[in-house]
C-alpha cells in the first residue's frame, strides 16, 4: 500500500480531532488485545486510508477502528477473535458495563455491524491489505547503523528507543500516509538523535551519508523532521467532552 496524498489543507480541525481520537482508540484497544505493534500500526494505516475516502460524519470511528483492528490482526497473522475485539471496544467506550454475552442479541448485532464495516473497509482499501511498517525499517536500519556509525552501543540503543517512541506518537497524525515508511523511520532516527544530542555521524571513509544509504535525501529528512516537530509543537486542542 503506497502513501496517500490527502488534501490536508482542507481538513478541518474537527476532522483532525476525530482522526486523532480514532487512532488513539486503536492504540488503546490494540494494547488491550495484546497485539503486536506492527499490527496496531497496520490498523492505524487502514483507518487513515478509510477516512481519506469518507467523512467522519458518515461512519462511526469506533466501529471502523474495530474493523481495522480485526482485519489487521488477520492480515498480519496476529489473529484475535471478533468477540474479543467487540468486548474491548465496549470496555473502552463504556467501562462501567459488563462484557457482552455472546448469546445476546446485542452481541450478535455488533458482530454483524463490524463484519459489514470490515467489508466496507476492504472496498475502500481496494482489497490491498499489505502494509509496510516504519517499525520494521527502524529495526533494520538500527542494526545497519550500529555496524557503520561511530556510536557506542548504549548511545545507539537510546536513539532507537527514542525513535520508536516518536513513531508511536506520530501514529495518530497523517504522517503515516503522507510519507513512505522508510522515510518516516529515517526521520524518527534523525529527530531522536537531535533530541538526545547524539548526532549520527557517518564514518569519514563512507561514500554516502547514513540516510542516503536508505535512499532518503537530506531535503526529505529535514522535511519529515519539521513535520514531526510540528506535531509536537502544535498539539490539537481537544473538546472537553467527546461523544462516545
Amino acid at each position: 500500500m503506497n502513501p496517500s496524498t490527502p488534501n490536508l489543507q482542507s481538513e478541518t480541525t474537527r476532522s483532525k480531532q476525530e482522526r486523532w481520537i480514532g487512532i488513539t482508540f486503536i492504540q488503546t484497544a490494540g494494547m488491550a488485545l495484546k497485539l503486536l505493534q506492527s499490527t496496531i500500526c497496520c490498523a492505524a494505516i487502514y483507518f487513515h486510508e478509510f477516512y481519506n475516502h469518507f467523512r467522519f460524519e458518515e461512519h462511526d470511528k469506533y466501529l471502523i477502528g474495530s474493523a481495522c483492528l480485526f482485519l489487521a490482526s488477520k492480515s498480519e497473522e496476529n489473529t484475535r477473535r471478533l468477540r474479543d475485539v467487540i468486548n474491548v471496544m465496549q470496555k473502552i467506550r463504556f467501562p462501567e458495563r459488563e462484557p457482552l454475552n455472546i448469546m445476546s442479541d446485542q452481541y450478535h448485532k455488533f458482530k454483524v455491524i463490524i463484519s459489514e464495516h470490515e467489508q466496507m473497509l476492504l472496498r475502500a482499501l481496494m482489497f490491498h491489505t499489505t502494509v509496510s511498517h516504519p517499525y520494521k525499517y527502524l529495526m533494520n536500519y538500527a542494526k545497519f547503523l550500529g555496524d557503520i556509525l561511530q556510536e557506542n552501543e548504549d548511545s545507539m540503543r537510546g536513539i532507537v528507543q527514542m525513535a520508536w517512541t516518536i513513531l508511536n506518537d506520530m501514529m495518530p497524525s497523517v504522517l503515516y500516509i503522507t510519507h513512505k515508511p522508510n522515510e518516516l523511520a529515517c526521520g524518527a532516527l534523525y529527530v531522536a538523535s537531535l533530541l538526545l544530542d547524539l548526532p549520527l555521524k557517518t564514518d569519514e571513509k563512507a561514500q554516502q551519508k547514513w540516510y542516503e544509504e536508505f535512499g532518503v535525501s537530506l531535503e526529505t529528512l529535514e522535511k519529515i523532521g519539521k513535520d514531526i516537530a510540528d506535531v509536537y509543537e502544535k498539539p490539537l486542542i481537544m473538546p472537553e467532552v467527546m461523544e462516545r
